[in-house]
């Protein structure tokens, strides 16, 4: 189940901000199989939307 990035303001704020937090760590740190695991796992969740919204640029390598 999908949730609207724009009714639920706390669960975007609160979950889906430490998801896009580990997410971006696993970049800096070169993990890229895990980081793409929490991509997959956040645009299954909230949508590809939800990247413009939290203002990170998505990488098209990943929307398989």
């Amino acid at each position: 189940m999908k949730f609207s990035a724009v009714r639920q303001h706390k669960k975007i704020n609160s979950n889906c901000e430490k998801l896009m937090r580990e997410y971006l760590e696993e970049l800096h740190m070169g993990n890229e199989h895990r980081a793409t695991t929490i991509r997959r796992r956040i645009q299954s969740r909230y949508g590809k939307e939800v990247f413009q919204l939290m203002g990170v640029l998505p990488n098209e390598e990943d929307d398989v």
